[in-house]
């Protein structure tokens, strides 16, 4: 019960956001609105149809949309600065001493952070309740598209909660950009028409719901088996929550400089499953398939019949493990060790925190997951791939080689830059990371380097970017060469082992003899 009716930080905002006079005002606002949005498009010259509604349905679906962006996007602003506010004001340490747990002051932040979008949409809930009647939307989709609405928010203001707590001091407009475009991509993403069997997975999707008619139900393909879309949607929130709550609650009583998003387990298992995911949605079947299809042409010609042509195995795989790579990079970037937490380890663990096992670090679990990854897709594209389609296993395995050498070079490169000592090292690691393939793809693109076999093969060797355009044919011809170019980026991945070996034998060199005691330990809040 301490979680929302009674939590101290759940009250504490409220009494802050909802004072008598806001109150007030955002009611009387939101009234005006209501009956301006009634009478425009009740009255209108014209019938103004929305989400496949009209009428009293259009305002109904008008004023969903308006809610669903109110309490994400809005509650999402606040829960970004529920944390990040409270260390710019020099007040955060005084709530992670208080005798709250951590879950407890987490669904503080979470639900008390947002509570005045909450209020507003409460407000809308009247010209709402009124068109969905009026319109004749049946409830089933009314409380499907609410408590799609609900759980939606609460898992992107989990999101945009966990954000709050590890990003530094300053970073309050990053880390906003960062969750606009979380929102953006997962609002165009992933749908139906495109390259997953998924319609949309963010909570503007009610209005897709409502206006699908009464007798129909959106769709989606996972494995080729039928689910229904809200039944997906229920379950990704719901586990998504679960996994930034997790996060959250690890790292919200923490000192700030050795925050740890997960531990590497769970990093691995987090990764694993939006990996899981993208897989699970592609469409498998009608990806390779193979045969004539029929569709309405325009004006008089009616149905038009064509025959589609399956693309070659190995560009789909290249396209999967291009998709892959994403959750891998959040992987690695979970991995990376602070500063603070190297000197922590040597502290605590003397030589064992600085040989040539740590100097390799986050490489063992990065690899792996692609391993993973790359097993199941080249795997599931040999299963469903259409025989006699030129299959080249060597060639598959090569595309999984690289990629995993690729992103473990790239890993041990923040690793080491992330243990220097500079005010934001791996914000500056990363931005010479993208200067460094931006410069590099341009000047390629300059040349037409990528257009033949043995130079696309050369520039594979600084850029990854020919790897996701290997042919069957390029392979063939320079096959040396590209095995050249991966050997080199395993060379790279060495030197950056190297490097980040000297970093860590410097820390060690400085633990005097006898500091490391039980005693001496630093403590962790």
């Amino acid at each position: 019960m301490n979680l929302l009716f009674s939590n101290p930080e759940i009250v504490r905002n409220a009494r802050i956001q909802l004072r008598p006079g806001r109150m007030i005002a955002a009611a009387v606002i939101c009234a005006v609105a209501s009956a301006v949005t009634w009478a425009s498009i009740m009255h209108a010259d014209v019938t103004i149809t929305l989400d496949g509604l009209s009428g009293a349905g259009a305002v109904f679906a008008l004023i969903l949309n308006v809610q669903v962006a109110v309490l994400l996007i809005g509650g999402g602003i606040y829960c970004l600065q529920s944390v990040h506010r409270e260390k710019e004001l020099n007040t955060f340490d005084y709530q992670r001493v208080t005798r709250l747990k951590a879950v407890e002051l987490a669904f503080g932040k979470l639900f008390g952070a947002p509570v005045a979008t909450y209020f507003v949409v409460l407000c809308l809930m009247p010209v709402a309740l009124v068109g969905a009647i009026r319109g004749h939307v049946p409830a089933r989709l009314v409380a499907e598209a609410y408590i799609v609405l609900l759980l939606g928010s609460i898992a992107y203001h989990s999101l945009a909660l966990l954000i709050s707590i590890v990003e530094s001091r300053g970073g309050g407009a990053m880390g906003i950009v960062l969750f606009l475009a979380v929102v953006g991509y997962t609002y165009s993403g992933f749908q139906s028409t495109g390259s997953w069997r998924i319609h949309g997975v963010t909570p503007f999707v009610a209005g897709d719901l409502v206006g699908n008619g009464p007798n129909g139900y959106l769709i989606d393909l996972f494995f080729g088996v039928r689910v229904s879309h809200v039944i997906v949607l229920f379950m990704m929130y719901a586990v998504f929550i679960a996994w930034f709550l997790l996060a959250a609650t690890r790292n919200l009583k923490r000192d700030p400089s050795v925050y740890e998003v997960y531990s590497p387990p769970q990093a691995f298992g987090f990764a694993l499953y939006v990996i899981l995911l993208m897989v699970g949605f592609f469409p498998w079947k009608t990806a390779f398939y193979e045969g004539p299809f029929s569709f309405m042409g325009p004006g008089a010609m009616g149905m038009v019949t064509m025959v589609h042509h399956a693309p070659p195995p190995q560009q789909i795989e290249q396209k999967l493990l291009g998709a892959a790579t994403v959750p891998l990079a959040i992987l690695a970037l979970i991995l990376l060790r602070s500063r603070e937490r190297v000197r922590r380890r040597v502290l605590e663990l003397a030589d064992g925190a600085s040989g040539w096992w740590a100097a390799l670090w986050p490489m063992p679990y990065l690899v792996a997951g692609v391993a993973v990854a790359g097993a199941a897709i080249a795997g599931l594209v040999g299963h469903y791939r259409n025989p006699g389609s030129g299959w080249d296993w060597q060639l598959a395995l090569y595309d999984v080689a690289f990629l995993a050498v690729w992103l473990a070079r790239d890993a041990l490169y923040l690793q080491w830059m992330n243990v220097r000592r500079s005010r934001r090292p791996l914000a500056s690691a990363s931005l010479y990371l993208i200067v460094f393939y931006g410069s590099s793809g341009v000047i390629f693109s300059a040349l037409n380097l990528y257009n033949n076999a043995r130079s696309a093969a050369s520039t594979a060797i600084l850029v990854p970017s020919p790897l996701f355009a290997l042919s069957q044919q390029f392979w063939n011809q320079q096959k040396a060469l590209w095995v050249l170019a991966l050997a080199l980026q395993g060379v790279a991945a060495v030197v950056f082992v190297c490097l980040h070996w000297v970093r860590l034998h410097e820390f060690s060199v400085r633990v005097p003899t006898g500091a490391i005691s039980d005693e001496k330990l630093p403590q962790h809040a």
